[in-house]
């Protein structure tokens, strides 16, 4: 699986556990609505980008966790 490929899963997981749109979920991340069109589009991901963002979804994930 590419980096762009595990990055899309993320969001979506990350996207349905939060019940929101996954674009939604780039956007919180720091990257901009469009973020997540343009991983469905294939577009490619700068590795320091994709750490940066996985953290963030981490981070959202453990807020979500504490606040349930």
């Amino acid at each position: 699986m590419s980096i762009t490929e595990h990055l899309k899963s993320e969001i979506e997981a990350t996207a349905a556990s939060l019940d929101i749109a996954p674009s939604t979920v780039g956007e919180r991340a720091g990257q901009g609505g469009q973020f997540y069109k343009r991983l469905c589009d294939g577009k490619r991901v700068w590795p320091e980008t994709a750490e940066a963002v996985l953290a963030r979804l981490a981070d959202m994930k453990a807020k979500a966790g504490d606040a349930a």
